[in-house]
């Protein structure tokens, strides 16, 4: 059987691990029973941040899901060449082949 620990912290103690965790001054803001309560200005320098942070998250996935199928672009590039060459070579081949064999049948009927 599998023991679960169930660790819960409650709201506001969460709030204010979050509220402490950011470069915020301290007075700017106060805890009710139910509701943070900030000064003015505070929620529009807390959203500010939200924007940069979730931006750069952003451009961040954004960076690697295009460097993910640019690999990925990059192996079917380097593989596709490699199977032309080699199917040229056996083209090139299997025509001079041809050739010869077509030189040596007319020679043989003079």
């Amino acid at each position: 059987m599998v023991r679960i620990n169930w660790n819960f912290i409650d709201n506001k103690k969460a709030s204010e691990k979050l509220l402490g965790s950011i470069d915020v001054d301290h007075t700017q803001y106060n805890f009710g029973h139910t509701k943070v309560f900030f000064k003015g200005g505070l929620l529009g320098t807390l959203e500010e941040m939200r924007d940069e942070k979730l931006a750069s998250l952003v451009t961040m996935t954004q960076a690697l899901c295009r460097g993910y199928v640019m690999r990925k672009d990059f192996v079917k590039m380097i593989e596709r060449p490699t199977a032309l060459l080699s199917w040229e070579s056996r083209s090139t081949s299997c025509s001079m082949l041809s050739r010869s064999w077509r030189r040596r049948r007319r020679r043989s009927q003079i």
